[in-house]
């Protein structure tokens, strides 16, 4: 069995989907960070993430000539941030199945059945984060400001709980902002600091994000008031070879890793060929040179391991860990 390029694929596919999705929206409002209360009487925002821990749910539901729905759950805790995602209504190619992604804003993981029930890991702002669609992915602010009327205040409960607050009821009705037209929104956001609360909106158009064609969308985001246990590490995405004691770009997929280094390719073939026999893993083949890259390779038990470590050109090395599993 090869290095799984099915399931590569399908995350690759995941990714630009989620990708391409928040990119086809209109332009997003950027949340405000702020530590400062500042009255927003005559504005409304959509800042989700004013308060450091909470959780939230967007459930959206397409109707039309092929309807979709989909639902993403939220939590934050201090530096961690959990999201949850369930797709309906789309093939294989636009939903390779549901994702649980933990991150602590340096690094990534993922599981589920999107990613056929192996830990994905990798770094942030290397070009592989996913984006999500969320309030702001539906609506641009500057572009329908003047169309929401205040309705009024509303009393709930903070987050996380700590007593009660005000809510700024905001209604735009009738309003217009990228594909979508004839739009009814509502958004409820604290009063003190502008934190986004709850948010709805029903409007027409056409699918921006999985060309599903014109029809009618209907999207409610609410947060809950956090009870709920600490944020738990994505299992499973330990790998069965050891990394030096300095990497960086740590990649996991489904049948392979990567990271770089700055030790050189034979101070890391030295390394490996010394820790895998302490190790047991048994070298299958000798030592070789392959499109400019040192090969190890080895086994141990069901598993087969090989090792591609080659020369990064501003220095130090690149180390692809392929994991055959035997038949």
């Amino acid at each position: 069995m090869s290095m799984k390029p099915l399931k590569i694929l399908f995350f690759a596919i995941f990714v630009m989907l989620l990708t391409a999705a928040c990119a086809a929206s209109t332009t997003p409002t950027a949340a405000v960070q702020t530590d400062k209360p500042v009255q927003r009487d005559e504005q409304a925002v959509l800042n989700r993430d004013i308060q450091n821990s909470y959780s939230a749910q967007f459930k959206i539901q397409f109707s039309g000539a092929r309807s979709w729905g989909y639902d993403l759950k939220t939590r934050k805790m201090s530096t961690l941030r959990e999201i949850n995602l369930h797709l309906e209504g789309l093939d294989k190619a636009q939903n390779p199945g549901d994702i649980r992604l933990v991150t602590d804003g340096a690094q990534t993981w993922m599981l589920g059945a999107g990613t056929d029930q192996e830990c994905i890991q990798f770094p942030n702002q290397q070009g592989m984060d996913p984006t999500f669609i969320y309030p702001e992915s539906l609506v641009s602010m500057p572009e329908i400001d003047g169309a929401f009327e205040l309705v009024g205040e509303e009393p709930a409960e903070r987050v996380p709980s700590g007593g009660p607050v005000t809510l700024q009821h905001y209604r735009a009705t009738g309003a217009a902002s990228g594909p979508w037209k004839n739009a009814t929104i509502d958004i409820w956001q604290e009063k003190t600091d502008g934190m986004l609360y709850q948010f709805s909106m029903q409007a027409e158009g056409e699918d921006p994000f999985f060309a599903s064609g014109a029809g009618r969308l209907n999207a409610h985001y609410q947060v809950i008031v956090l009870g709920e246990p600490a944020i738990e590490p994505v299992a499973g995405c330990e790998i069965s070879v050891k990394l030096p004691e300095s990497f960086t770009n740590f990649v996991r997929l489904p049948g392979m890793a990567s990271f770089e280094s700055k030790t050189s390719v034979d101070e890391l073939q030295q390394f490996y060929q010394r820790l895998m026999t302490q190790e047991n893993w048994i070298e299958t083949t000798p030592a070789a040179l392959a499109d400019g890259a040192t090969v190890l390779s080895y086994s141990r038990d069901a598993q087969q391991v090989q090792m591609y470590i080659e020369a990064l050109a501003a220095g130090g090395s690149k180390v692809t860990l392929l994991f055959i599993q035997s038949q």
